[in-house]
């Protein structure tokens, strides 16, 4: 409960009039499904408007619109993104906006307890638990840019660009990627030593030199 009155206020619903085709994923992988539609989640991360989320949900999009945790919606823009890492961020004019705390996931450990959240088809605000099931996992899933983690807390389309929190609801990752076309207890995400460094270098520069 605790965990959940944290970081709920800081996660985002995402809505576009557009998406693109699975086959259009940069990280397309025989076996794995980038789960999203015309929707997904995000999270502040700086109450001036900045918010992260996954590309995939976001890239084909014309027009984007955001809804808060208190029902308020605002159009967002694209501030940049980032294909190898599967990372976006947007920006909206708002006040009054709680933002997320960072986490180290370079110190979690395999067995900690961690919690999702985000809009799975539609609904806003769900929260889901688990255990963190494995670290550095891009020889299956991703590439060396994105070094997953693995948990089984229930991911499902809508919660691509939602938080992966630990038990004290910090940011330690970025929900992205299942296994199969519907959740089967195997779910990855970008974990926050990759995501906050691609998060920092969008903001300042628009994308991802390297």
């Amino acid at each position: 409960r605790l965990v959940s009155q944290r970081v709920s206020p800081s996660v985002v619903h995402i809505s576009c009039n557009s998406a693109p085709a699975l086959s259009t994923s940069p990280n397309t992988v025989p076996g794995f499904r980038f789960p999203h539609a015309d929707q997904g989640s995000g999270v502040i991360m700086d109450d001036k408007g900045y918010i992260l989320t996954n590309r995939h949900v976001v890239i084909n999009a014309e027009k984007i619109q955001v809804r808060l945790a208190d029902s308020r919606r605002f159009d967002a823009w694209l501030v940049g993104e980032d294909a190898l890492t599967d990372l976006a961020v947007l920006k909206i004019e708002a006040d009054n906006m709680t933002a997320a705390t960072w986490g180290d996931s370079d110190e979690l450990s395999v067995g900690s307890m961690v919690w999702a959240v985000g809009s799975p088809f539609g609904l806003v605000n769900s929260i889901t638990f688990g255990i963190l099931s494995g670290k550095h996992r891009a020889s299956r899933i991703g590439k060396h840019h994105q070094d997953f983690l693995q948990t089984d807390a229930a991911i499902n389309p809508g919660n691509s660009g939602g938080p992966l929190v630990d038990i004290e609801g910090r940011v330690i990752g970025i929900n992205t990627a299942i296994v199969g076309e519907a959740y089967q207890g195997v779910s990855f995400a970008v974990p926050s030593r990759v995501a906050k460094r691609v998060y920092n270098e969008i903001r300042e520069n628009g994308e991802v030199p390297r």
